[in-house]
């Protein structure tokens, strides 16, 4: 006994073997797609944690920067105000000792006159 399909019939059979066919496709498709997808996450967080590390670093280092800078500032400050200082005594000092050589070249009677001849 033979079975035989009428035409309808066997026009149903190829559009149901291509149907699943088509889906089996498809499944391999997405599978692969996940297995793809899984594989680049992996990739891309091991990169994103390696940039937040390098972030960190960098982060530290301009702190570091900062915190040094505020430190040079400050020294550059104290040096000027010494320097100011400096400048003022030496100041000071050429003040005091003009007057003092003053006293030396021009002599003083026990009066506090100056001799004759000299002139202010």
């Amino acid at each position: 006994m033979t079975l035989a399909l009428t035409g309808t019939e066997t026009v149903g059979m190829i559009r149901d073997i291509v149907v699943i066919t088509f889906l089996l496709i498809t499944l391999l498709l997405a599978l692969g797609g996940a297995v793809m997808g899984l594989i680049m996450f992996r990739k891309v967080s091991r990169v994103a944690a390696r940039v937040e590390r390098t972030i960190g670093r960098v982060e530290s280092a301009v702190s570091t920067v900062e915190s040094t800078a505020s430190s040079v500032r400050g020294a550059a400050t104290m040096i000027r105000r010494g320097g100011k200082a400096g400048s003022m005594a030496g100041l000071v000092g050429s003040v005091l000792f003009r007057r003092s050589r003053r006293r030396e070249k021009g002599s003083v009677d026990s009066s506090g006159d100056k001799a004759s001849g000299d002139k202010d």
